[in-house]
């Protein structure tokens, strides 16, 4: 019987896992298919210090994904990737966005997740907690999208995908 390999995962051969799988493989994509479920050892943002509603919403943003796309994303902070997963390097913020982020006052550090392309661009960015300063947090999130790492993350060699968190207050990007 077929199985299509997910990162720690067989999947049952559906005639729609199937055809995925082979429209991945025709388009030389490195495509894993998933379940859209939420695995709380795939991912570690205790550094991150969280709140609840900001878990649900980091959820909910990566079941979102997943449903729209039929991937679910790999997460930059999964401990299950330790070894083969190379985290993204050279972050180039324009100097512009930071002086803008530098005249607001934080009263804690605003928390944001997105997609990093294997091209080092950020795309689909979110606030998952706030600074406390509904200003700065607009112009962080406006200012994602102009964020570049001259070298993306790779899995296993290749550059890939991931979701990635940034922390930002006014001392940093």
């Amino acid at each position: 019987m077929m199985s299509v390999f997910q990162i720690g995962r067989t999947l049952e051969p559906t005639p729609r896992v199937v055809s995925l799988y082979l429209l991945a493989l025709f388009l030389g994509g490195r495509i894993a298919l998933a379940s859209c479920e939420i695995e709380p050892g795939h991912y570690d943002l205790k550094k991150f210090e969280l709140s609840g509603k900001a878990m649900d919403v980091r959820d909910t943003y990566v079941l979102d994904l997943c449903n729209q796309s039929g991937v679910m994303q790999i997460d930059s902070t999964d401990p299950t990737l330790k070894g083969r997963l190379v985290h993204e390097t050279g972050l180039s913020v324009p100097h512009s966005l930071l002086v803008r982020l530098a005249t607001y006052k934080v009263t804690k550090p605003a928390v944001f997740i997105y997609i990093l392309y294997s091209k080092g661009t950020v795309h689909l960015p979110k606030l998952l907690e706030s600074s406390g300063n509904a200003k700065f947090d607009a112009i962080a999130l406006e200012g994602m999208s102009q964020v570049r790492y001259t070298t993306p993350a790779r899995l296993d060699g290749m550059p890939t995908p991931v979701l990635g968190y940034s922390v930002y207050d006014e001392r940093r990007f």
